[in-house]
């Protein structure tokens, strides 16, 4: 019976005559919709929708895709699938070895506190009483674990409901190349660690929705970054996602992503530098303009002298 359902679920989130035709007039949200998450994680922007065929296409900060009304059917299938189990809207996941590259939130259990590198993920769309309110999307954020008992893990049923999820649009991680040791003085450049593509020769992140007979696509345009946070005047801006340098590596002239630590981060809180990383979105329906939006997050990275060596 739970699979029935699940299928009609399913069904009920895609299924539009193909030949609808797009209302020209998106209705936007201006209102900012705030959220805050670990690492300070915000969004900033509105919500775009478009009507095909009595269903609609959505454009958040959160998440790209479709739904067509029917709230109280929804609620009434994800109350069967979840039974008399509590829902469990957040769970940690551990990240693999390349997200972890891609991140730099790296296992580090030999240190002192001891942590590990995992990824946050929560159901978002449905309430604690399993009331929807759609669309239904999966958020994600980078974390550290620092107590291996306290680990959340998914519940069976919750991951029956990830297929009604509709496509994410990843926070960005701020990530230092060509080292994540950096120094002061050092030439780095900044990247959004999360994973992404090579297009034209500029790495982006772009997510592609096909609904309803329709096209939607999510590109990150640009990353602005604050590499000694909000409360200084020093800010990168770049192209796509970043430049992810090699070693060797230097900046060209008038290139973008670069930059120079004048002093340690020593002083900071926890001796770190709280780098603030903002990126900035325009969705395309169609190939046209639909929806734009700004997420950030902030990463605590340490940045130490370079260090003498006595030889006499």
């Amino acid at each position: 019976m739970v699979g029935a359902v699940a299928a009609a679920l399913v069904v009920l989130a895609v299924s539009a005559p193909s030949q609808a035709g797009i209302d020209p007039n998106p209705t936007p949200n201006p209102d900012p919709d705030p959220v805050s998450q670990s690492q300070g994680a915000t969004d900033s922007g509105g919500t775009a929708t478009a009507d095909s065929g009595g269903c609609h296409l959505v454009s958040t900060p959160q998440s790209l895709g479709s739904y067509c009304p029917g709230g109280e059917s929804d609620t009434a299938s994800i109350k069967a699938i979840m039974g008399k189990e509590k829902f469990k809207k957040c769970w940690d996941d551990p990240m693999s070895a390349e997200d972890q590259a891609l991140t730099g939130y790296y296992d580090a259990p030999d240190e002192v506190p001891p942590r590990w590198g995992y990824w946050e993920r929560c159901l978002m769309g449905i309430d604690d009483d399993l009331t929807v309110h759609p669309p239904i999307y999966l958020r994600q954020t980078a974390e550290y674990i620092y107590d291996q008992s306290k680990i959340r893990r998914i519940g069976d049923n919750e991951r029956k409901l990830l297929v009604f999820t509709n496509h994410t649009i990843p926070y960005p991680v701020a990530v230092v190349s060509p080292t994540t040791s950096p120094r002061v003085n050092q030439w780095l450049s900044f990247f959004d660690g999360q994973p992404a593509k090579d297009v034209d020769g500029v790495t982006e992140h772009q997510v592609t929705v096909t609904a309803l007979g329709q096209t939607l696509v999510a590109k990150e345009e640009k990353i602005v970054v604050r590499p000694r946070g909000t409360n200084d005047d020093d800010s990168i801006s770049c192209p796509g996602s970043g430049h992810k340098a090699v070693a060797g590596e230097t900046p060209v002239a008038g290139g973008n992503c670069w930059y120079r630590y004048p002093r340690s981060s020593a002083g900071q809180p926890d001796d770190k530098y709280p780098v603030r990383i903002t990126a900035y979105w325009t969705v395309y329906l169609n190939g046209a303009r639909f929806n734009s939006f700004q997420k950030s997050t902030t990463a605590n990275i340490p940045v130490t002298e370079i260090q003498a060596i006595n030889v006499s």
